[in-house]
């Protein structure tokens, strides 16, 4: 089953064409990586998967369905870039922080019960965070921070997770434990990761498919680990 597809689609902001006919497929259970120049569309291309903008031509679908179905229907983590961003004097603990991404579940003027409570120390652990569920956000490390923001992401157990930029902004120590824990996941989970990065992968053995945006176009360097 395709995770994603991108089919000929087209993007401009005003009259600058970012995407032309780009086209990729994405299966289920891939952990891929697109790479690709500062200014080159990759996060633009992340809003059209989200659905947070439409091409002018092409279709995005998620899963065998349209994307802005899958979108609504919480399947999809994600994690945005700088993420981290602000959280210095932001008054709330590691625990709210994962917590406030189970809203829909939880119910507007209600508050969590212990199965809510159980998927967020779940997902924390994930992380090897749960020491630091009752910390102040702007207490951790930027690295540490950047593990809270996945760990809201996973807690409503998704089925894509999509990260943009998740390396901006940390130490090298950070990014090899981010790289090992996402690793870890694709591996004992199956879940379909796609990462938006123009650093070096030499760290992150899990990825088994690289894409590359360049000149509108999604290139495909990497296909199960050979070079395509």
């Amino acid at each position: 089953m395709q995770a994603i597809e991108i089919q000929n689609v087209d993007f401009a902001y005003g009259k600058e064409l970012i995407l032309r006919g780009a086209s990729a497929s994405i299966r289920k259970g891939d952990f891929v990586a697109l790479t690709g120049e500062n200014g080159t569309g990759k996060s633009t291309l992340l809003k059209l998967i989200l659905a947070e903008l439409k091409p002018l031509h092409g279709k995005v679908r998620l899963l065998g369905e349209e994307n802005e179905k899958i979108v609504r229907s919480g399947k999809i983590g994600y994690v945005a870039q700088n993420g981290t961003y602000g959280n210095q004097n932001f008054p709330a603990t590691v625990e709210e922080i994962v917590t406030a991404n189970l809203y829909k579940q939880i119910g507007r003027f209600r508050f969590p019960n212990k199965s809510h409570k159980l998927q967020v120390y779940e997902a924390l652990e994930k992380l090897k965070m749960s020491e630091f569920a009752k910390s102040m956000i702007g207490e951790l490390s930027g690295g540490q921070q950047q593990r809270v923001m996945l760990a809201r992401a996973l807690v409503i157990k998704p089925e894509l997770l999509l990260l943009d930029e998740p390396t901006t902004g940390i130490d090298m120590k950070s990014i090899k434990q981010l790289y090992q824990i996402l690793s870890e996941l694709h591996e004992s989970e199956r879940l379909t990761i796609l990462m938006v990065t123009h650093g070096s992968l030499e760290e992150c053995a899990g990825i088994n498919k690289i894409l590359r945006l360049e000149d509108g176009k999604i290139e495909e360097l990497l296909r199960n680990g050979v070079e395509a």
